[in-house]
């Protein structure tokens, strides 16, 4: 093999961004960075930016930029939590359930047109292959980075939601 995994799922995961960005950005004025968001708010509500966060697997930072930028654009509300005030409560708003299945539509036939040409088999073989990565990477991430075993459990949970 004259390339390195990794290298290949990098290249492959930043066209496809790039890509999505375009689609989405142009029928739906959304980001790829925001596309994961929307989607998760289409399974789910009344969840918190840190709960957010987990789901989508970034950082703070990123899930703070990007709730911001859906509620400027009308996808999403934030509610303080009547039990916690410190706590921000993230709603779809009626926008981001109406446009949430053409969403859906537009990234499974992006999905049909990468995996074009490729045996359910090969698929099942690749699937089960970054699976195994994955789970080699919260290993690797819980050893060098002196996390605990509550940490690597973390990144397990974001790669189960990830799978879904």
């Amino acid at each position: 093999m004259n390339r390195s995994t990794l290298r290949m799922i990098t290249l492959l995961a930043r066209k496809s961004q790039m890509y999505m960005g375009v689609t989405l950005k142009n029928k739906y004025n959304i980001t790829a960075a925001e596309q994961p968001f929307f989607m998760a708010l289409q399974r789910c509500e009344r969840v918190t930016q840190e709960e957010l966060t987990a789901m989508v697997c970034v950082d703070k930072a990123v899930t703070t930029r990007v709730v911001k930028s859906l509620e400027g654009k009308g996808y999403l509300t934030r509610v303080k939590d009547t039990q916690d005030r410190r706590q921000n409560r993230i709603y779809p708003t009626t926008l981001t359930r109406e446009l949430g299945a053409a969403v859906q539509k537009d990234l499974l036939m992006f999905n049909d047109a990468v995996t074009q040409g490729i045996s359910g088999e090969e698929l099942e073989v690749v699937q089960k292959a970054l699976i195994k990565m994955e789970e080699n990477m919260v290993k690797l991430l819980a050893g060098k980075s002196g996390q605990d075993k509550e940490q690597a459990a973390k990144w397990k949970g974001d790669a189960d939601n990830v799978r879904k």
